[in-house]
């Protein structure tokens, strides 16, 4: 079996999780990449990581295990819960998205883009106490998340955005948001 996948990519506050969650009311699994490190700093008795500790987390792993060790952590899991449609949350170097990519059986990665005003109006109004607190945290965090031009090692949200299938603005209301992924996943057979 040969799951169905598809992936969002965008910056922190960008509509990712929102997109996840109407994409799980539709059937599908979700699958974070900060889980994955999350779960490392667990098994390394890290408590409580802030979003730098997940950042340096995440590239380690890469300079450790390859650049593609989120990519296939994240297949393991796919394949672990027999998942017949994932929907993968938050990639951050196009290696974490190209194992998917050629094992799924229909894929499609999403980009969801938002400016950095809006994102940060965004992650202020949600208060979850692991996003960024002031904005110059935040444009701090987003410059390192986006590392256009890092290696793949690195944070490289850019790189992700340059490779996926479709744009989608998120400066809209979550109506149209919605109907656009829906249109688009239509098109592509996925739902």
């Amino acid at each position: 079996m040969k799951a169905i996948v598809v992936c969002l990519i965008g910056g922190l506050g960008s509509g990712k999780t929102t997109v996840a969650e109407f994409l799980v009311g539709k059937g599908f699994r979700r699958f974070t990449y900060s889980d994955l490190v999350r779960e490392e700093l667990q098994r390394l008795a890290v408590p409580s990581p802030d979003r730098k500790k997940l950042q340096d987390t995440g590239d380690k792993l890469r300079e450790e295990f390859g650049e593609e060790v989120l990519g296939e952590r994240i297949w393991e899991k796919i394949e672990d819960e027999r998942a017949e449609k994932a929907v993968l949350d938050g990639p951050r170097s196009p290696a974490d998205i190209s194992l998917p990519r050629t094992k799924a059986g229909k894929f499609v990665a999403l980009a969801l883009l938002a400016s950095p005003e809006t994102r940060f109006s965004r992650l202020a109004k949600r208060k979850t106490g692991k996003d960024p607190h002031s904005k110059e945290d935040f444009l701090k965090d987003d410059q390192r998340d986006f590392g256009d031009g890092e290696d793949l090692t690195k944070q490289n949200t850019a790189s992700c955005i340059q490779i996926s299938d479709y744009k989608i603005s998120t400066e809209r209301s979550l109506e149209a948001v919605l109907q656009e992924v829906e249109a688009i996943l239509k098109k592509e057979g996925i739902i």
